[in-house]
């Protein structure tokens, strides 16, 4: 009976070990070797803190982090005068944001996997449906990435609706996960459930999968999605949004959120500069939040 048991969990064991093998952690993306892809495999990225992220540095990972308690204060100044919902102010932010490629060399890799007949998608948490001043979330963020030079649509696969998942809402409002112009949209479901649902309604059958996310969450998600499958899958964990070089200028980030909340309006950097008659690295400190 006890080498019953031993067996068992020296299985459970090699499994998990495999699995854990299978996701690797990366800083950047010249660690992986682009070339060896195969032709029918699906490569697979998420989006925000990966390929992308905001222009305006406050909401980088190493910047909140290095700043919590001074930008904790100042969201509890701004945010006392609003008024409407936060994610209102969020949502005017984005619409006019232009992000910032996390590594630039991923627009090139991305553009020779397409070139070379590789299916390239986007999976993101990015709900559907729409968000205050922006409309359709799925039609602003496929336009973000392409004013960065990134095109999933050339994966050439009808958009769709996953109906049979989970929605995000109770009032039928359009949030299923749907698949737009190459771009997975989870909005309420898990990232290994979405990317199954697609693999089903498109009846592809990939030599394998290939994940990029910031979370291992979600790379676990995935991971298990296509053991269930027989697909192999190799993810990576990529951590370089932790590493992009960049300071937190106080004056700029003051400026910018009260001018949000008072006028409902998002300046970029470059404006609130020129509005401010000084060079950015001239500008006296503000006296507020800090």
């Amino acid at each position: 009976m006890k080498n019953w048991i031993l067996l068992i969990l020296l299985t459970l064991s090699a499994c998990s070990n495999k699995k854990s093998q299978e996701i690797r952690t990366i800083k950047s993306f010249t660690e992986c070797n682009f070339n060896n892809v195969e032709q029918k495999a699906i490569v697979v990225f998420d989006v925000d803190q990966v390929l992308i992220e905001r222009s305006c540095k406050v909401f980088w990972p190493k910047i909140e982090k290095e700043n919590e308690q001074w930008l904790g204060q100042l969201y509890d100044e701004v945010f006392k005068k609003a008024k409407h919902d936060p994610f209102y102010y969020f949502s005017i932010m984005l619409k006019r944001d232009t992000p910032v490629v996390i590594e630039p060399v991923i627009v090139n890799i991305i553009r020779e996997l397409q070139n070379h007949g590789v299916t390239v998608l986007a999976l993101t948490t990015t709900n559907t449906g729409s968000c205050f001043s922006i409309p359709s979330l799925p039609i602003w963020r496929f336009n973000k990435l392409k004013e960065v030079g990134i095109d999933f649509s050339k994966a050439r696969i009808p958009n769709m609706e996953f109906s049979e998942l989970p929605t995000k809402s109770t009032d039928d409002d359009g949030r299923y996960p749907v698949l737009y112009n190459g771009i997975l949209y989870t909005s309420d479901s898990s990232k290994g459930d979405v990317l199954t649902a697609f693999l089903e309604h498109t009846k592809l059958k990939p030599t394998r999968i290939i994940f990029f996310d910031d979370k291992r969450s979600n790379l676990e998600s995935v991971s298990q999605a296509m053991h269930k499958l027989g697909i192999p899958f190799t993810g990576y964990e990529y951590q370089g949004a932790l590493h992009m070089p960049g300071e937190l200028n106080k004056d700029i980030a003051h400026y910018q959120l009260h001018h949000l909340i008072d006028n409902e309006e998002w300046l970029t950097e470059d404006e609130v500069k020129v509005l401010l008659h000084r060079p950015m690295d001239k500008l006296i400190p503000c006296q507020k939040s800090s």
